[in-house]
């Protein structure tokens, strides 16, 4: 194995960046084909390679190395990798746009649009690694499948390394299967969640949105939306203000954001609307011309703008590791873009904590949480970027993932064959599968009370809470069922009467409907698909035991702007809510 030259600085790799490098080699000296590295946005794939090429040089002096990239902000960042590991005397680059056409070195980092049409000058290399492995198409007559074959005419023992974030490509699928495939098995694959829990990867958080993008009436071609039938449907003023005015709302103190539009007018609009919001803000598209493109990148950089709204430029190669919220206003089809776009805001920085996903377009129900890709349900032709799973609880309606085999809240078991699906909210929905989905409060104007009964089951009361005339959100209180059910009845109802609970669903509607029964002013629900569960109530009137008089909304962890409880991490339970955690312990809680 080779060691780096004196004019180089040796990085230290982090563990799972060993691993991949050890796993590359692994699957190389035991396999026929072409692997591919699956290293989420952020995890330092242009390391990995540099290392990749450093020690497969080390152990073979004469072999030669090709690096491919398909923007030059990446050509830049991969030189700079390799450099970290070996001599840059041993390393050239060949790229127009950065003015240098290097063919001699044993290492080359090169842009496909240099090589391409000349291929047979660069000469014969034994690895190619290509970074943005997503990008290669499966036709024939494309500038990465001309260069390819050209490679393979000249050693035709040539290996390919790909190393993406996403392994798989809208139309085709995942990278390594179906006809025309050119890798051939995944190697080696880093999870984001683990990297988020190893403190590699900057965590994502998210929030609920009351605007949503829609896409009604858009058709779709290639498997994706109609690009100019898309912009038409979101570019819509009144959606771009309401849009805007919650994303100042949601990003306040927040120091850099990223805004990524479904067209290039879509994109000056969004900047134009959050310019006369008072952001500071500008445009990116490939519309622009290089310099004016470059100069807005770089006051967005140095913090002369504030927010960025963009079009197709942004969403791979681009490294600002201090965004720290991202608008997705871009309805897509495509996994692979829909995890590039969040993934700008994975990368680390001191200035942040976390970044903060507003999806407004859908895309988390289309596609699932970020760190939850199934590329199983991909098939060949690509199709399986559908909405997230879901069954709905026939006793009480709670929404369910689909895999789970029992209710939640009422514990019905679910037959082996349930199939009662439905679409996820897109709004709502976490952007990680670990993150508690959002809570949202709302002000309610009305409450009603029905007896509600399905297939001959025990009937339930059904409490609806309206906002005018819109319906917030419904529960259901099970006074006639046994066992857990019953429990959190009786928790609903001891939260509002101090008088014990009723038996039947007739006597608790009859109790409920009597003036004085306390009403709350605000609810607060979290997404279940297309409906919303009630979490916690604010009753004015609410019995407080005397002897537990320190309630959630007094207390010092309790925060009244978030709504949250910085002890529980979330909305508290009902119960703890008005007896207050000095007075209760997690082995209280029911649920």
């Amino acid at each position: 194995m080779g060691t780096a030259g004196k004019d180089c600085v040796t990085m230290q790799l982090r563990p799972y960046q060993r691993e991949c490098v050890d796993a590359a080699f692994n699957w190389v000296s035991t396999h026929e084909g072409n692997p591919l590295l699956v290293i989420p946005t952020g995890g330092g794939k242009s390391l990995i390679m540099g290392t990749l090429v450093h020690e497969a040089l080390g152990n073979a002096p004469n072999a030669r190395a090709l690096i491919l990239a398909h923007r030059k902000e990446l050509i830049v960042q991969n030189v700079r990798a390799v450099a970290s590991v070996m001599p840059l005397g041993q390393i050239g680059i060949n790229s127009a746009g950065l003015k240098s056409r290097d063919t001699t070195s044993p290492v080359i980092v090169a842009g496909i649009q240099s090589v391409a049409k000349k291929p047979y000058e660069l000469g014969a290399f034994d690895v190619i690694l290509i970074d943005e492995a997503h990008l290669v198409p499966t036709e024939d007559d494309t500038l990465y499948r001309k260069f390819i074959d050209a490679a393979q005419i000249q050693n035709p023992n040539v290996r390919f390394i790909g190393l993406t974030a996403t392994p798989y490509r809208l139309g085709f699928g995942v990278l390594h299967r179906g006809p025309g495939a050119l890798f051939t098995d995944i190697a080696y694959e880093a999870s984001v969640k683990q990297l988020i829990d190893d403190g590699y990867l900057c965590p994502l958080i998210s929030r609920a949105t009351l605007s949503q993008l829609s896409v009604e009436g858009v058709g779709t071609r290639g498997g994706e939306f109609v690009p100019g039938a898309l912009e038409k449907a979101v570019d819509v003023d009144d959606t771009t203000q309401a849009v805007v005015h919650e994303m100042c709302e949601m990003f306040q103190g927040r120091n850099k954001w990223l805004v990524f539009c479904a067209g290039v007018q879509h994109a000056e609009h969004v900047a134009e609307a959050l310019q006369a919001a008072g952001i500071k803000a500008s445009c990116v598209h490939g519309n622009l011309d290089a310099e004016t493109r470059k100069n807005r990148l770089w006051d967005f950089k140095e913090g002369r703008l504030q927010a960025l709204t963009s079009m197709d430029v942004l969403t791979t190669g681009y490294d600002e590791p201090a965004i720290d919220a991202i608008a997705l206003l871009r309805p897509t089809k495509s996994t692979g873009l829909y995890v590039q776009m969040v993934g700008r805001g994975f990368r680390r920085h001191a200035s942040k904590e976390n970044t903060l996903i507003l999806d407004f377009a859908g895309n988390v129900a289309r596609h699932g949480p970020v760190d939850a890709i199934d590329s199983s349900r991909f098939n060949e032709k690509g199709s399986g970027e559908g909405s997230v799973p879901t069954k709905t609880c026939p006793e009480c309606r709670c929404i369910c993932m689909a895999g789970v085999k029992q209710c939640p809240e009422c514990n019905y078991e679910f037959p082996e064959a349930e199939n009662s699906l439905v679409l996820g909210e897109a709004s709502m929905l976490p952007i990680l599968s670990s993150e508690k989905a959002p809570v949202t409060w709302w002000e309610v104007s009305e409450v009603q009370y029905h007896y509600h009964q399905r297939d001959n089951k025990l009937p339930s009361m059904r409490v609806e809470y309206y906002l005018g005339y819109r319906l917030l959100a419904s529960e259901w209180i099970c006074f006639e069922h046994t066992g857990f059910a019953r429990r959190k009845a009786e928790q609903w109802w001891a939260a509002r009467d101090t008088d014990p609970p009723p038996d039947t669903i007739d006597e608790a509607i009859q109790r409920a409907q009597v003036d004085d029964f306390p009403r709350p002013s605000e609810i607060a629900t979290q997404p279940d698909g297309r409906w919303q569960r009630v979490v916690a109530v604010k009753l004015p009137s609410a019995p407080q035991p005397p002897s537990l008089p320190r309630a959630c909304w007094s207390c010092g962890f309790f925060s009244e702007r978030t709504k949250c409880c910085r002890k529980w991490d979330a909305v508290p339970p009902v119960e703890v809510q008005h007896a207050g955690c000095d007075a209760w312990t997690e082995d209280d809680v029911p649920f």
